[in-house]
């Protein structure tokens, strides 16, 4: 009798995502634990798996990433099964201090046949998609990884035309920095020389539904995020080339990489102070009221 009620047991069937894709991230990032998801749902059938590595420190700096550098790859080791199409690095500053060959080091031989990038590569391609040749950027970081920025941008062939960074050392400083905030440090740098605005670090709240159109219908230019350009570039990536809208232009715009039939994974690799609630809220006051954030730094005082 027991035989006969484990053969009447339904069998269990689960269709195959469309495309899986991974995103490593930084301890500290809670920004994209909760803007991720919300963006990769406009997309049905696409799974979005994210782990984060492990940190000595919790402070933005050159130091703190070198010291975490291997384990990138021990984190992206524990999300079995390793049948993803696309796997990336999502911190912007730790994927341009380390370079785009150390990050693919740590990546690639996790799942060789998913396509590897991390935010740093995402950014430039997400550019090259809106059809940018000059930008202004906002970042919040501290000026040495600031300057690391504008020279990652200029290397790949863009033209800076201004930057401005708030001095911000943590990301539990930069996760505070409110929507209306970004939009100021936004605005006071913004340029007519300027196809593009970049807004760079997956910790700035700047990819919630809706706020990159609401940027774009201001400024009349697209406007490139860290996360919105690094989730757009796993799923373009993995073979998922739908447009949504809330999310810029660059969602409405086609993929720059070479396609590939969905579910087969890809072959290219393609604020440190004890008051950190004050220096948040001085950065959002400085940005609402300065013609130029009196922390940032024009792109010509970072040489």
């Amino acid at each position: 009798m027991a035989h006969d009620a484990e053969r009447c047991l339904p069998a269990l069937r689960m269709s195959a995502p469309r495309a899986t894709i991974v995103a490593v991230q930084i301890p500290t990032d809670t920004v994209l634990d909760r803007e991720g998801p919300l963006l990769v749902h406009n997309f049905p059938g696409v799974v979005l798996r994210m782990q984060k590595l492990e940190f000595s420190s919790e402070a933005i700096t050159e130091e703190t990433f070198e010291a975490a550098a291997q384990q990138i790859r021990k984190a992206a080791e524990t999300l079995l099964p390793h049948d993803f199409h696309s796997i990336g690095l999502s911190c912007t500053s730790m994927s341009f201090v380390l370079g785009p060959e150390r990050v693919d080091a740590q990546l690639g031989p996790v799942c060789p046949k998913a396509a590897v990038t991390d935010m740093s590569r995402a950014q430039v391609a997400a550019l090259r998609a809106v059809g940018a040749t000059s930008l202004t950027l906002v970042t919040p970081y501290i000026r040495e990884v600031a300057r690391k920025n504008v020279e990652m941008l200029e290397k790949a062939g863009f033209r800076v035309v201004s930057h401005a960074t708030m001095g911000l050392t943590h990301d539990a400083q930069t996760d505070k920095v409110s929507k209306e905030s970004i939009k100021a440090w936004a605005a006071a740098i913004d340029s007519e020389e300027a196809d593009v605005i970049v807004i760079g670090c997956s910790a700035l709240r700047a990819c919630e539904p809706g706020f990159i159109d609401d940027l774009e219908s201001s400024f009349r230019k697209p406007v490139v995020t860290s996360t919105q350009a690094f989730l757009w570039s796993l799923l373009r990536l993995a073979g998922i080339d739908d447009k949504i809208s809330g999310y810029g232009a660059l969602t409405l715009a086609s993929s720059p990489f070479s396609k590939r039939s969905p579910n087969t994974p890809g072959q290219a690799s393609a604020g440190q102070a004890s008051e950190e609630g004050d220096e948040v809220a001085a950065a959002a006051a400085v940005a609402a009221t300065s013609p130029l954030p009196s922390q940032g730094m024009a792109v010509g005082d970072l040489g």
